[in-house]
């Protein structure tokens, strides 16, 4: 199938006013977590006033104090349109996920109500690893601001790579910060009147606070926050910010702060660069030259971050993450300062790491609330840094990953494909091959292990309740809380292999790869039918962000494939289950119809520019709002 061709000028979220943040604005974002977007600048207060008071009025009509529109909250106020495509926002979240940047589904507003404790939120579609790289952002809105005594929300600046080792969540609360080494931050107005917006790192410590005053009054009337979600379904190519090739990242950080490795690694893939040997490479600045950037104070040889790494009692995270983007660093093939016996023995280290379970090793309780907190396989410290320790590295992490997809053990396999997933620098079909295969194997071990037994009942759990139960397996919310874990294991690897599908997918565009691109759809349409009782909700919704990936870029290779994928994306628009898998396919319908539609234009001689900014401008802002008939108020979300 032939593709068509646009101007580099004509983007998905066409704004002509869109106002970028600076390179020192995306310094302090990867920094710290969040950038107050000042949208006072775009709009009066009595704009921001009036669409407070159309949030408030439905509350009013509901008779409740919080109107439960969960993901309808756009459509129900459509004048968010207008701070969403404001100069001011769309411009911040386009610096930072790209011009290709997509609203996801989940909104949702929020009140003022109890004093939460500090949690990190997990993108839908997303398993229990975390993602450093910003590939999904949240923006709060808040049309009223938010003074003190309105309750506003708190977050840890600083702490957004950051997670708690299993075995201390029973110590988590409002205290968190002080377990993390952090310091809360209240985001708050001095006034009423003050409408802000705030995009934050998904994966930010954050908590809502309780509202101090309970009338509502002028002075502090009700503090609605509707909060949005956007990903991006490419991988950098070039600065999509106000960049000046010749600024120097993180020039106030101290050069001995281990998470510098951090920041500068995800700055530099913003970049559409590379990073090895304390340099950045990037085709896209001016001079075209290897840029030295400030390297941290060499204070430590290779076998001291090694050590460090490898250290289980004393350690702070910090510590321990900045490690491990050294050591991939040091790893990459680019790097010509370790030898490549010594890089050999490095690898085999990390591996070993891997494939051990250290759960074996901790006090029967404290296993028992690992496993029941975290599925048993949202990763202790050393097997997270080890997973980002080996991404870091690149392409020559792959052979030691390749094999681990065939391990026994179905989480060391699920790690090694995360990591894959997040560091693969070229895909080839092999890689391909061995992710399908796995696949394969996770379903067929979940069907073999039969069908739990509900414990309330003492009765084999149905198909239909089957179905509810894989497709929230993650949220840990069923009535199934207690079950066969061999079974959950396995079914939370169906889901962490199908987000590393999607990394893989992202990069097979980058590329350029057809022949991979051909055989990941094939896989990708294999495992999303709602039909199988087995797949989680965050596996179908990974299927489709990866057939979204494709179909955005126009990557489809044949019409065969290209008919496939229509015939399930329409079927799952109309009849699925799952409300973001069903959103998800109406956009990738939606890029689908705009490519055919700009082929038949091409062939005609018409203007293609104008007739895509016509679907950017109308027809994918009726897919953005459209109203979701699955969300309602016993489901807001």
């Amino acid at each position: 199938m032939s593709r068509v061709q646009l101007n580099n000028d004509v983007n998905t979220n066409n704004n002509n006013n869109k106002i970028l943040l600076t390179d020192a604005e995306i310094c302090n974002f990867i920094e710290t977590g969040y950038h107050i977007i000042p949208i006072e600048k775009d709009y009066s207060q009595s704009h921001h006033d009036r669409i407070g008071d159309s949030i408030v009025n439905m509350w009013n009509l509901n008779g409740q104090s919080q109107f439960k529109s969960g993901n309808n909250i756009y459509p129900a106020v459509p004048e968010l349109s207008t701070i969403l495509h404001s100069p001011h926002f769309a411009g911040a979240v386009e610096s930072i996920l790209g011009e290709e940047y997509v609203l996801h589904a989940h909104r949702a507003l929020h009140v003022a109500k109890i004093d939460q404790s500090f949690h990190q939120d997990t993108p839908e579609g997303h398993g229990p690893y975390r993602l450093h790289r910003p590939k999904f952002i949240m923006v709060m809105y808040y049309p009223y601001g938010s003074t003190f005594e309105m309750g506003p929300t708190a977050i840890l600046p600083n702490g957004s790579y950051l997670q708690v080792n299993p075995d201390e969540r029973v110590a988590l609360g409002k205290s968190q910060g002080k377990l993390l080494g952090l310091t809360e931050t209240k985001l708050n107005t001095l006034k009423t009147g003050q409408a802000f917006a705030v995009m934050i790192h998904f994966h930010i410590w954050h908590r809502g606070t309780k509202r101090l005053i309970e009338e509502f009054t002028k002075e502090h009337p009700a503090r609605p926050m509707v909060k949005f979600q956007f990903f991006t379904t490419h991988i950098p190519t070039k600065p999509t910010w106000n960049h000046n090739p010749k600024f120097l990242p993180f020039p106030n950080a101290t050069l001995t702060n281990p998470m510098l490795n951090v920041w500068r690694s995800i700055y530099t893939w913003m970049k559409g660069g590379k990073i090895y040997n304390n340099s950045i490479l990037n085709a896209h600045d001016d001079d075209k030259k290897v840029i030295p950037i400030r390297a941290p104070v060499k204070v430590r040889t290779i076998d001291q971050l090694l050590y460090l790494f490898n250290m289980k009692e004393t350690y702070t995270e910090k510590e321990r993450i900045g490690a491990a983007y050294a050591i991939g660093a040091a790893l990459h093939d680019d790097n010509q300062d370790i030898s490549y016996s010594r890089k050999a023995k490095i690898f085999e280290m990390l591996k070993e790491i891997m494939i051990t379970d250290y759960s074996k090793n901790m006090m029967p309780e404290t296993r028992k609330e690992w496993m029941a907190v975290d599925n048993g396989d949202r990763q202790i410290a050393l097997h997270r840094a080890t997973i980002w320790a080996l991404a870091e590295s690149g392409d020559a992490a792959i052979p030691i990953l390749l094999p681990l997809l065939r391990h026994k053990s179905f989480p060391v396999a699920s790690r090694a494909a995360i990591a894959i997933g997040e560091g693969i620098e070229t895909v080839n079909l092999n890689i391909v091959k061995e992710i399908g295969t796995l696949m394969e194997r996770l379903q067929i071990a979940v069907e073999q292990g039969g069908k739990p037994i509900n414990e309330r009942t003492g009765k084999v759990v149905s198909d239909e309740d089957m179905k509810n139960m894989w497709r929230r397996s993650i949220k840990l919310s069923s009535k199934y809380y207690k079950f066969d874990f061999t079974i959950r294991k396995e079914s939370l690897g169906i889901s962490l292999v199908s987000q590393a599908i999607w990394g893989i997918a992202q990069r097979i565009v980058y590329n350029k790869n057809e022949k991979c691109a051909e055989k990941l759809i094939d896989i990708c349409l294999k495992y999303i039918s709602q039909d199988n009782v087995y797949l989680t909700t965050t596996t179908r919704q990974n299927m489709c962000y990866a057939l979204l990936t494709f179909a955005k870029a126009n990557f489809i290779m044949s019409n065969e494939q290209q008919n496939a994928i229509y015939t399930a994306m329409e079927s799952i628009s109309k009849t699925d289950d799952d409300r973001y898998t069903m959103a998800t396919a109406y956009y990738v319908l939606h890029y689908l119809n705009s490519w055919k539609m700009l082929e038949e234009a091409e062939k005609k001689g018409e203007d293609l520019a104008i007739l895509q900014r016509f679907q950017n401008q109308h027809e994918l802002k009726m897919v953005e709002m459209r109203w979701c008939p699955i969300t309602h108020g016993g489901a807001p979300f």
